[in-house]
């Protein structure tokens, strides 16, 4: 802001309250508050926002003094943000994976069934999957073209990926695919172009997971090692059908991560051992119950 000059907001209501913060300083200037102009709330979100054209570099949040729930936050995006934190959703969050086709997405899975998706260049989730969503590519083009003509910090509308915990995300090596599994005993395929399910019938996926759980998958090959109880299940990407069992723990299995250089699967699970395994084909079923001296 050029020194010397002033900017006014001037706003009366936010909700059933109002605003009692006079004034908000930032670096470079000062924004005055007055209450004079009605503010419309966003509806579920809790957020209204206060648009501020061509003020550039505030950087400052406000509790609002009457009501320790309401604060405003200033950025460097030509916003005042007033945020209700009553209506905040929280989640614990169960799996983080990046994503192989850019540097700047991360995935991340909740116990509240979402599969979030995030530009860690912008502020907010910039996208959730749908187990629901199956739409045709070209449909998907659009509402992908939708998504990204929001502005990034707008809340999203709420969706699930799971009816329960997602305890496992895992992008196909060749980045084209996103894996995940949730406690609702299912490992879903999603296109991780335009972020549909793919619908594809993993078959017994057995998942009562308390914490989270990691799956693995070969550099060159289409096997999606999944932890199910005290077993492994070796399924088939793209397909669905299973392709055979991996016995060997005592107690649950949490953690599968496979060595491309030795072409070993490693597992880990609650007995505190940590098995290895040679990497079976694909091409035959297989019901291992034994592992390598390794382990």
């Amino acid at each position: 802001m050029p020194a010397g000059s002033a900017r006014k907001l001037r706003c009366r209501e936010v909700g059933a309250r109002g605003l009692a913060q006079d004034e908000i300083r930032a670096r470079d200037g000062s924004l005055q508050l007055n209450l004079n102009k009605r503010l419309k709330p966003t509806g579920r979100s809790g957020i209204t926002w206060l648009d501020l054209d061509a003020v550039e570099s505030l950087s400052c949040v406000a509790w609002y003094p009457v009501d320790t729930g309401l604060f405003l936050s200033c950025s460097y995006d030509n916003q005042i943000k007033v945020w209700d934190t009553e209506l905040l959703k929280h989640a614990e969050v169960w799996a983080l994976q990046w994503s192989q086709l850019s540097e700047w997405i991360l995935l991340s899975g909740g116990c509240d069934g979402e599969v979030r998706l995030w530009d860690i260049r912008m502020s907010g989730c910039t996208a959730l999957l749908d187990q629901h969503y199956t739409a045709a590519p070209s449909a998907a083009r659009k509402r992908m073209r939708r998504e990204q003509s929001r502005s990034n910090s707008q809340p999203l509308p709420s969706v699930c990926a799971h009816d329960g915990s997602v305890t496992s995300i895992l992008p196909s090596p060749n980045g084209l695919l996103w894996l995940t599994a949730g406690t609702d005993g299912r490992v879903r395929q999603w296109d991780s172009y335009n972020h549909r399910n793919m619908l594809i019938n993993f078959a017994n996926t057995f998942n009562r997971a308390t914490k989270p759980r990691q799956m693995a998958t070969a550099q060159e090959s289409d096997v999606l090692y999944h932890p199910s109880g005290s077993v492994i299940q070796m399924l088939r990407i793209g397909g669905g059908d299973e392709l055979g069992i991996l016995r060997g723990h005592m107690d649950t299995v949490h953690a599968c991560a496979f060595n491309p250089v030795e072409h070993e699967l490693y597992t880990g699970g609650s007995d505190c051992q940590l098995l290895a395994w040679s990497a079976p084909s694909s091409d035959v079923p297989i019901d291992k119950d034994n592992w390598s001296d390794s382990g």
